[in-house]
C-alpha cells in the first residue's frame, strides 16, 4: 500500500473481512421457510443445512477447521485491495494439497471453508454488483455439482449465486469457456493470445556459449585462449552467483577464476 501511494495511486487500501464459521453457516443456510411444511417433508427441497453438512463431511466440523487461509479466530480471512468501489482479489486456492484435481472430479467432495467464505462474502458482504474473473482459467466453475446443468446443491451455482459474472477468456480455448459458460454462467469477452516466440540466449550469455563451442573444438589448444574470457562472461552474467563453485576441500562457494 505504501509503495502504491507512493507512486501517486491514492485511494486503495486493503479490504476483506474475517468470516467466522457462523456466519459461514447463515451464508450456506437455505431458507428454512422453505419447507418441510405443515403437510410433512417435501422430498425434492433440500434440507437447510444439507451444504454444511457435505462441507463437514469433507473438511470436519467447521468450528475446529484448520486449514487454507485461517484466522486465530478460526474464521475465514479473505483479504485484497480496495480502489474506490472496485474489490481486487485473487481466487482461494482449491485446498487439496498434492492432488489439486481431485476436487474436480470426486462429486463428494466440497470447497474448502475459506473458497466458499471468499465467495459468499462477495455476494452478502461486499454485497458486489458483478464478478470480473481475469485469466484463462479458474475454478469455481469446475467445482462439484451436476455436469450438464447447475442445481441449487451445485457449488458453482452456490458460490457465485445471483452476481453477474463477466470472463476475460483466451479465444483459443472454446472448449473450456464453454464450461465457463454454462457452470459459471459466464459472459465471456474472449481476446486472441499474445504472439510469443522463442526467448533464446541473450548478451553475455550468448558469447558465453559460442566461446564454449570454440572450446570443446579442441580443449588443449583453447585452455590458455579462452580460459579467461569464459570466466570473465560468467562473471559478468552473474552465473557464478546463480550456481556457485564449491570447493571441494572446504565445501564453502568460491569465486571461480581464470587462474
Amino acid at each position: 500500500i505504501k509503495r502504491m501511494e507512493a507512486a501517486g495511486l491514492e485511494g486503495v487500501s486493503i479490504a476483506g473481512a474475517d468470516v467466522s464459521m457462523a456466519q459461514l453457516k447463515k451464508w450456506l443456510e437455505f431458507p428454512r421457510e422453505w419447507g418441510p411444511t405443515e403437510w410433512g417433508p417435501m422430498p425434492f427441497l433440500p434440507a437447510p443445512d444439507v451444504l454444511i453438512k457435505r462441507m463437514e463431511a469433507a473438511w470436519g466440523k467447521l468450528e475446529s477447521y484448520s486449514g487454507l487461509a485461517i484466522a486465530p479466530g478460526k474464521g475465514s480471512v479473505v483479504a485484497g485491495l480496495r480502489v474506490g468501489n472496485v474489490f481486487i482479489g485473487v481466487q482461494p486456492a482449491l485446498g487439496v494439497e498434492g492432488d489439486p484435481m481431485r476436487l474436480l472430479f470426486e462429486r463428494d467432495l466440497t470447497p474448502h471453508p475459506q473458497y466458499a467464505a471468499y465467495y459468499k462474502w462477495l455476494q452478502h458482504g461486499l454485497k458486489a454488483d458483478a464478478v470480473l474473473h481475469m485469466g484463462m482459467h479458474g475454478t469455481v466453475e469446475w467445482l462439484p455439482g451436476s455436469p450438464l446443468g447447475n442445481t441449487g446443491l451445485s457449488w458453482s451455482e452456490q458460490l457465485l449465486g445471483a452476481l453477474p459474472n463477466v470472463y476475460v477468456y483466451a479465444a483459443n480455448n472454446p472448449s473450456e469457456s464453454i464450461i465457463a459458460k454454462r457452470r459459471g454462467y459466464g459472459t465471456i469477452v474472449s481476446h486472441n493470445v499474445p504472439p510469443y516466440g522463442r526467448a533464446g540466449l541473450y548478451r553475455q550469455t550468448a558469447e558465453l556459449r559460442s566461446l564454449l563451442t570454440e572450446y570443446r573444438e579442441d580443449p588443449v589448444s583453447n585452455d590458455i585462449a579462452l580460459r579467461g574470457p569464459i570466466f570473465d562472461l560468467v562473471a559478468s552474467a552473474g552465473l557464478d552467483a546463480d550456481c556457485p563453485f564449491r570447493d571441494p576441500a572446504t565445501g564453502k562457494p568460491r569465486r571461480g577464476t581464470s587462474e
